[in-house]
């Protein structure tokens, strides 16, 4: 096989793994939108590279906050963290990762579903939150349906944020960036949707 035919193989095979996943996606969303009981509105795509530090769970170091109480506490003080936070890497030719975390309110608990998707991952997962309405950690529960690899155990702190001077920090956990020079902890990586 000539090496146009391999590049053209290799985009066509992108090409289609992005579309399914994304087809995946959207059937994932329907069935959330049409839960009367689900306060999630839109969910974006998302997904990540498993890359060494990832698969091993890299634990960087996490807010001092969140860190000391993993009980979910009431709900007055997680009520401002609700919505969407997304973030987005590019590694040149062509890997992309895209991160989506919604945060909302279930009964009297706060979960997050966390999507995860780009070059090769489609990470899907519930975590639960706890912390205050300064910082706040994300634990692993459970895996989503049309999730496709496994790298973490219930009770795994996948990331954490702090709200500090009007800015959004992450702390990574064991979910990692894909590009090193995003994997310094502390900094402003996600945006909230408005």
């Amino acid at each position: 096989m000539g090496e146009n035919e391999m590049c053209n193989t290799k985009r066509s095979m992108t090409v289609l793994l992005i579309l399914t996943i994304l087809c995946g996606m959207f059937v994932g969303c329907s069935r959330v939108e049409n839960n009367p009981n689900s306060s999630l509105t839109k969910q974006k795509s998302t997904s990540t590279v498993a890359t060494t530090d990832h698969a091993r769970g890299k634990n960087d170091e996490l807010p001092n906050n969140p860190g000391n109480n993993e009980n979910i506490l009431d709900s007055s003080t997680l009520e401002s963290w609700i919505g969407d936070y997304t973030f987005s890497e590019f590694s040149p030719p062509d890997q992309n990762m895209f991160y989506s975390i919604t945060i909302y309110k279930e009964d009297s608990n706060y979960k997050a579903k966390i999507i995860i998707f780009g070059f090769q991952t489609l990470t899907k997962l519930q975590a639960k939150v706890s912390g205050d309405e300064n910082s706040i950690k994300l634990i692993f529960e459970k895996y989503l349906p049309d999730n496709v690899f496994e790298l973490y155990k219930e009770g795994d702190i996948l990331l954490s944020f702090e709200k500090k001077n009007s800015k959004l920090n992450t702390f990574w956990g064991k979910i990692q960036p894909m590009l090193e020079s995003n994997s310094k902890t502390g900094k402003v990586y996600f945006k909230i949707k408005p």
